[in-house]
């Protein structure tokens, strides 16, 4: 096409010029516009077939069409209906999402349990990470998304020059490891705050969203493919736990929980279902408790000093309406916009399906929906209310907040009772 597309431009310019007629042009401009709407369809068409069963890869295929290509509007701040001076948001919006964890880790009950005694089937066996190899490196900066944002390398660039990349950054990454050592260079994330919802002058109604160095990514996708390989190996996540899984997505957990509730309606049992939302659960998740499950988890030695020092002092600044702000230090949560985050959050919160032997746990990532089925509606009930405190408790040993807010308990009855 690209060809006809020139052969187009020529002729074009040829009628500017006079020397064709343009019924000429029109004619073959308008038969080359349905063929690049064929191939367009067809193209599609294609790309559905092959993503066939898979919903992200669909939602990829469908966002990649109609994205929104305008850039957005400039962010306004107000603070007692007085507009904040552009120079200033940067300062405000770090500050503000800086301030959320320790505000959020300040409402936690305190409880004695300790966390030990819901960890079972200790790995016995040690994770070995063996020595990345150029080929490792080759993979992760294909499977790079296009990033061009501030402070990163094109992702285009990288791609381009990844002979070339690979053999000194698999022994940079070796050494990291062998020594324990993530660098400090690659902790740096700039976070760029995005509306939600409601009024768009409240700094309350934006969401930090992070991006980190390339050089990281690559890094952390290769340690993420070797932690990977030995937790399915070792059977380590919970079946449980459908969120940030290879074959397993939300429509994994749905069925799972519709299966579950069809089941107890069939037995003629009702069913008390409680869907739980963790507050800003990635943000204020403890290090000192990870490294505990880590460790149990078999992950040990330099390894393990590997993953808390890349959890260790995080900087972050954030870049709005093209002014930045100053870095803030961090020493809490898992890193926005980092592959090995979310893995490290699966392996913290592995172990909640210990805290109650009579709930069904469906999980996904922070969200956690629990179920339980009794024909006694009374017994249910109290069930439930028991079975539940199990789970806060388990949260507050976990220095976790619940979001009461996005809490919801639903029945599902075998016919209609009448509570007295």
């Amino acid at each position: 096409m690209v060809d006809q597309i020139k052969y187009k431009n020529d002729l074009a310019r040829l009628c500017d010029k006079g020397r064709i007629d343009k019924e000429t042009y029109t004619n073959y401009r308008n038969r080359l516009t349905t063929a690049l709407r064929e191939a367009k369809a067809e193209y599609y068409a294609n790309e559905f077939s092959k993503n066939k069963g898979n919903i992200k890869g669909t939602w990829e295929v469908i966002n990649k069409n109609i994205k929104n290509k305008t850039k957005f509007n400039n962010v306004v701040i107000k603070e007692n209906d007085h507009i904040l001076d552009q120079k200033d948001l940067p300062y405000k919006f770090i500050n503000y999402f800086s301030e959320i964890p320790q505000k959020l880790t300040s409402k936690i009950k305190s409880v004695n349990t300790n966390v030990s005694q819901y960890l079972s089937n200790r790995c016995y066996k040690s994770f070995f990470m063996c020595p990345i190899i150029d080929k490792d490196v080759e993979l992760a900066i294909n499977n790079l998304k296009n990033c061009n944002g501030v402070h990163t390398i094109s992702t285009q660039v990288l791609k381009e020059s990844m002979s070339l990349l690979a053999v000194p950054l698999s022994h940079i990454f070796n050494l990291c490891v062998e020594q324990g050592y993530f660098p400090t260079e690659l902790k740096t994330g700039c976070i760029t705050p995005i509306y939600k919802k409601g009024d768009k002058n409240n700094i309350e109604n934006y969401r930090p969203v992070c991006s980190l160095s390339q050089f990281s990514k690559i890094f952390e996708k290769v340690v993420f493919n070797r932690m990977t390989d030995y937790i399915t190996k070792n059977s380590i996540l919970s079946i449980s736990q459908y969120g940030f899984r290879s074959n397993m997505n939300t429509e994994s957990a749905l069925i799972d929980l519709v299966d579950y509730i069809h089941g107890g309606l069939n037995k003629k049992s009702n069913v008390g279902a409680v869907f739980m939302d963790l507050s800003k659960a990635f943000d204020v998740m403890s290090h000192s408790i990870l490294k505990k499950k880590l460790e149990h988890y078999g992950f040990r030695g330099s390894f393990l000093d590997f993953l808390m020092n890349f959890l260790k002092d995080r900087r972050y600044f954030v870049s709005v309406n093209g002014y930045l702000s100053d870095e803030k230090l961090s020493n809490i949560g898992v890193p926005q916009g980092s592959t090995l985050g979310p893995l490290l959050f699966l392996l913290y919160v592995n172990d909640i399906t210990n805290c109650s032997q009579m709930l069904k746990f469906i999980l996904f990532a922070d969200d956690t929906t629990v179920l339980y089925e009794n024909s006694n509606i009374i017994k249910l009930n109290d069930t439930l209310v028991n079975e539940i405190n199990k789970v806060f408790e388990w949260f507050s040993a976990n220095k976790l907040l619940l979001n009461l807010s996005k809490t919801n308990a639903m029945l599902f009855l075998i016919s209609v009772v009448t509570l007295n």
